[in-house]
């Protein structure tokens, strides 16, 4: 059974850390004139630890949804390999929020453990998070395209 969506209200209890980033959507026209800002993550919902310290995570794709999105910045620069360095999904180190002058919107940062100084910076109304599958148990902190797929059906 899928857990409940998460809110800007579990924030504090929230982590990202090592959460791959394998999908970047905007999604206009929910409410006219704003948009919504949905990451697709692959999320460690646990990481557990064997008996023999062997680490295992409990890991499903995720949907996370900042709305009414402003100031959106991007920046990822994989570098210049002559077109030869496929991109992977994008790992995160952190999300910070910060205040704004409107109550209502926060200010959010979205670190990447890679590229280097790798950032989405944008301002947001809240946000929520799903589960898009039930969790699996795998050796590595992140699904790979196969699995994603199977699981997304």
């Amino acid at each position: 059974m899928l857990q409940a969506p998460e809110t800007e209200a579990d924030f504090e209890r929230m982590s990202w850390h090592g959460c791959r980033v394998w999908k970047i959507e905007i999604v206009a026209g929910l409410v006219d004139g704003q948009a919504d800002l949905v990451l697709g993550l692959d999320l460690v919902v646990d990481a557990l630890c064997g008996f023999n310290r062997e680490a295992q995570f409990k890991l499903a794709p995720a949907a996370l949804t900042f709305h009414a999105v402003t100031d959106l910045n991007i920046r990822v620069d994989c570098g210049d390999s002559g077109y030869r360095l496929l991109i992977q999904p994008l790992p995160i180190a952190e999300i910070t929020r910060a205040p704004t002058t409107d109550p209502s919107l926060h200010a959010w940062r979205v670190r990447l453990g890679w590229p280097r100084d790798g950032e989405i910076n944008f301002g947001a109304k809240g946000f929520h998070q799903v589960l898009l599958a039930e969790p699996i148990i795998s050796e590595t902190n992140f699904l790979t395209g196969a699995q994603r797929r199977q699981m997304l059906g």
